[in-house]
């Protein structure tokens, strides 16, 4: 992420700990507008015929583990314990080409 990056690499001076954090919370938040700006992208994609939405079959009981999964390192960091009681369900949903973007706070 360029100027970020550099930053956050110490090459052009050390951080105080309270620079880092906002460091942290600036990266974090240039994480998550990318990931806007390209879900943007693809829906547009989507609008102009470019690519189209495939029919997947999904089961809820996997993406609600996996999602708790992914949830569960910020939990942790928080005490806080993800309790989940998954139900089998098969859906048909939308799948597009899209790229995953990790979960992480929004500041």
């Amino acid at each position: 992420m360029g100027a970020l990056d550099l930053l956050s690499s110490g090459q052009i001076g050390t951080l105080t700990e309270q620079r880092q954090k906002v460091l942290s919370i600036a990266t974090t938040n240039t994480e998550h507008l990318i990931c806007l700006v390209n879900d943007i992208l693809d829906l547009e994609r989507m609008k102009s015929g470019k690519i189209f939405m495939q029919k997947a079959k999904c089961n809820t009981a996997d993406l609600l583990i996996m999602a708790t999964e992914a949830m569960q390192a910020m939990a942790d960091k928080l005490q806080v314990r993800l309790i989940i009681n998954p139900v089998t369900v098969q859906l048909w949903f939308g799948q597009i080409p899209i790229a995953f973007c990790k979960p992480s706070p929004i500041y």
